[in-house]
């Protein structure tokens, strides 16, 4: 029972975000467009070879899973369409969704009210608290303020919240570190 009313109100959620946005679904070719960004784990990440969760990634010989692509299999199965993956850049997605490349956006988005001005945003499926990671053993671990920090090397994602977060945490931008995607390369 639980099951079939979250179902439904998640498709509720999702007719009034696609009611709301400029993107053009296609009703009668019965594909629902996801974009997100496919590195972004353990939401969405991307991966070499099929397997029975994951779906391809349009355009691309590449799979997607995580807990976003589960979603989006169920919005489509409900509705009774194919799920049509497209792998864009975290800056792009607004854009892709707007423009009408993409049916909707399912990631770790926050509703800003600066995203709320051009888009709307259905009620959440999963809430994260932010918080600062840090080895045991570094000198912050004690930390209970920002200005504890202020000489503390912070990382944030491009253009995300966790961007913006970092900019309060860091005395005038002097140690923050900004990376496109939450992958790290070594």
């Amino acid at each position: 029972m639980k099951r079939i009313l979250f179902l439904i109100t998640l498709i509720f959620s999702f007719v009034c975000l696609t009611g709301c946005s400029t993107a053009k679904w296609n009703e009668e070719k019965g594909v629902l467009r996801v974009g997100l960004e496919c590195a972004y784990a353990p939401f969405n990440w991307t991966e070499t070879e099929k397997t029975d969760d994951n779906v391809p990634i349009k355009g691309t010989s590449m799979y997607a899973d995580g807990y976003d692509i589960q979603m989006a299999k169920l919005i489509a199965e409900d509705m009774g369409c194919e799920l049509e993956i497209h792998m864009i850049e975290w800056d792009g997605l607004v854009v892709a969704l707007k423009s009408g490349k993409i049916d909707l956006i399912i990631a770790g988005m926050s509703p800003t009210e600066e995203r709320k001005k051009s888009i709307s945003f259905t009620d959440a499926y999963y809430t994260s608290k932010h918080v600062l990671v840090m080895a045991n053993d570094s000198e912050y671990v004690n930390a209970k303020t920002f200005a504890d920090l202020d000489d503390a090397k912070i990382i944030g994602q491009a253009s995300t919240v966790y961007d913006k977060l970092a900019d309060q945490i860091c005395d005038k931008n002097k140690n923050i570190t900004t990376f496109d995607d939450v992958e790290i390369k070594a």
